[in-house]
């Protein structure tokens, strides 16, 4: 039996002892009108004998009232209906009363035990939007981490272009230099090559710079690749200088990096590095070889949630 029904069940039980009751009160109305008329028989008698006596005279005895008779047996008679029936309405109303309690027992362990499942179909439910959540939040997590890895990529496949308001601004405070600005024979290297001219020149830094294409090497023969051309042949990039510190901030590593910074980062404008004794102080090569592309590899991010077990 489900909770509607024990409840429908329990108000019906309700409304049957309210009728009892009912009963019950017209029962214990005729006793006490039975118990009334028996005092008015009580007191009848008293005033009559109490008449006898205070007469003194010995007489026959008057012939017994009816009436009187008849309102003894009938106050008697009421008081017996009305307790034989508040006997019976007792037990009727006990009876219901039993089964009332009986009822709401089994509707409180009904109701508990619904309690009890709710509650379980409650932390399912959250653990299942917890899970929900997570999951939710390593796709984002997840889309966010690819998107990034995307940009870089793109940034890194795209053509090299400086940007010369930021590599202005990163070289600020460096004394001036000579820079000789040298560039395979490749679209690409040539622009940024340009690019490089422009920004060390005299429209940028006012430093000294040459620009010249290295001479094209063939499979077969002819002139030998230098060193400097065949790092940046492997990098991309490569700079020559008298010394190559180790120091970050000597003018060397900050045109490496000022360089490196305005292609973008991530290693797109990172370098190979040689040193030439016979250059004299202040004097840079810069070596640009064709666009290399050396994408990072992608990792995702560690996931809130174990789906090697998760179900289909």
């Amino acid at each position: 039996m489900d909770e509607s029904a024990r409840k429908i069940l329990i108000s019906n039980l309700d409304r049957s002892r309210a009728t009892l009751d009912s009963w019950l009160l017209v029962f214990t109305l005729l006793v006490v009108i039975g118990v009334v008329l028996e005092v008015v028989f009580v007191i009848w008698e008293y005033r009559d004998d109490l008449h006898d006596w205070r007469r003194g005279i010995v007489h026959p005895p008057e012939r017994p009232s009816i009436t009187l008779l008849a309102f003894g047996l009938f106050g008697a008679g009421l008081v017996a209906i009305g307790v034989s029936g508040e006997l019976y309405i007792g037990a009727r109303i006990s009876a219901v009363e039993t089964r009332i309690r009986d009822a709401n027992d089994r509707r409180a362990t009904l109701l508990s035990k619904l309690a009890g499942d709710a509650k379980v179909s409650a932390e399912k439910a959250e653990g299942a939007a917890r899970r929900a959540t997570d999951e939710a939040d390593d796709v984002a997590r997840q889309a966010a981490a690819l998107s990034q890895y995307l940009a870089v990529a793109a940034n890194l496949v795209n053509p090299r272009h400086l940007d010369r308001a930021r590599f202005l601004q990163l070289m600020k405070g460096q004394p001036k230099a000579v820079a000789y600005i040298r560039y395979e024979q490749d679209k690409e290297a040539e622009i940024l090559a340009k690019q490089l001219n422009l920004a060390l020149g005299p429209q940028g830094l006012g430093w000294q710079t040459t620009v010249l294409a290295f001479s094209i090497v063939s499979v077969v023969g002819g002139p030998p690749r230098d060193d400097i051309q065949s790092l940046a042949a492997s990098s991309g990039l490569a700079f020559a200088a008298k010394t190559v510190p180790d120091n970050l901030n000597s003018p060397l590593r900050a045109l490496s990096n000022a360089i490196e910074l305005s292609l973008g980062g991530w290693g797109k404008g990172a370098a190979m590095f040689q040193e030439i004794p016979t250059l004299p102080e202040y004097t840079f090569v810069i070596a640009v070889g064709r666009h290399v592309v050396n994408l990072p590899l992608f990792i995702p991010p560690k996931l809130k949630t174990d789906r090697s077990n998760t179900k289909p």
